[in-house]
């Protein structure tokens, strides 16, 4: 009876053992600093027939850097149509100060484009499209935005109406607070699943200060929503949720170890560690070579753009 006693306690230490060497591997595999190296170069592939390329992830081997920038898009289409961003934000995640900035960037904002002229920031990925499906869209829209904030968007993460959607849905729907009325939704808590969560980030002609509104409810559930992928309950099945996550996921260049890296990093996210910021301007009207029309636009302000750029995108 001893020796079965000594046999299941040995048995027990190997296993105990085993699983602290796995964990102890699965934490140096999880590292930022083994997935985010070299980031402030980032690495274009050319895209079929255009010889222009799309950003992919560095790999290890190369050049850390403490601080990298994300691109996150969201277009006004489905099932992968040729479509107009409806959502532009800017991402800077710093893993040693384990902080996110997130920047709104409107869609309306007037910027040039080559070969066209000055129109919309969120006709770029459209003409991409056009030219070279969805990864010329995906190539313009990053070529855009880190012209107009004069930053490099090292990573990226596009999905659309029916992406977003069901990705809500998979996390169990969020929780909101909202501080005035969305459209159909009053002031105050709501738990809102895909398709309401939808209709709360489309939604501008009930605000009072239309677009600009909407870009911080969009930040709003954008937070929320990591906050409720964050949680320490839900970190236990975050493998099978990346999955399908990225299957809702239009293009990134985020590997699923890089999305685990990342939410290992912050995991049990505190809204103090995201700082939300707006591009500061105002409206006004002009011609659009693309639609030969009036257009009203967005008019950033060059001064505080710059100033943005600098200390929320390129801090370290």
């Amino acid at each position: 009876m001893k020796r079965w006693v000594k046999v299941c306690l040995g048995v027990l230490a190997g296993l105990l053992l085993a699983a602290g060497s796995g964990a102890a591997y699965l934490y140096r595999e999880l590292e930022p600093k083994r997935h985010f190296a070299g980031t402030r170069h980032p690495v274009l592939a050319p895209l079929p027939e255009t010889g222009q390329g799309v950003e992919q992830t560095p790999r290890a081997g190369q050049k850390q850097q403490a601080a990298f920038n994300v691109l996150l898009l969201g277009i006004d289409g489905q099932d992968g149509e040729m479509a107009r961003t409806d959502m532009i934000m800017a991402a800077h995640v710093d893993p040693t100060a384990k902080k996110v900035n997130l920047i709104s960037v409107p869609r309306d904002t007037r910027i040039e484009i080559p070969g066209i002229g000055y129109t919309k920031i969120n006709h770029a990925h459209f003409l991409g499209s056009l030219q070279a499906g969805s990864d010329g869209g995906t190539h313009a829209a990053l070529t855009a935005v880190s012209g107009f904030l004069q930053a490099e968007m090292n990573y990226y993460i596009k999905t659309d109406f029916q992406g977003f959607r069901a990705l809500v849905d998979r996390i169990g729907g969020v929780d909101v607070d909202l501080p005035h009325p969305v459209g159909e939704f009053a002031t105050g808590a709501h738990h809102l699943d895909g398709a309401a969560a939808l209709k709360v980030v489309r939604e501008r002609y009930s605000l009072p200060d239309g677009e600009t509104g909407r870009q911080a409810d969009q930040a709003l559930v954008l937070r929320a929503m990591l906050e409720k992928m964050l949680k320490p309950d839900a970190l236990r099945r975050l493998p099978e949720l990346i999955t399908q996550v990225k299957t809702d996921v239009i293009e990134t260049n985020f590997s699923d170890a890089d999305l685990l890296s990342l939410a290992w990093l912050f995991q049990g996210l505190d809204r103090s560690q995201l700082e939300y910021v707006q591009i500061p301007g105002e409206t006004g009207t002009a011609y659009d070579p693309l639609v030969q029309a009036e257009l009203s636009y967005w008019l950033p302000d060059a001064a505080e753009v710059k100033r943005i750029s600098e200390i929320y995108l390129h801090s370290e």
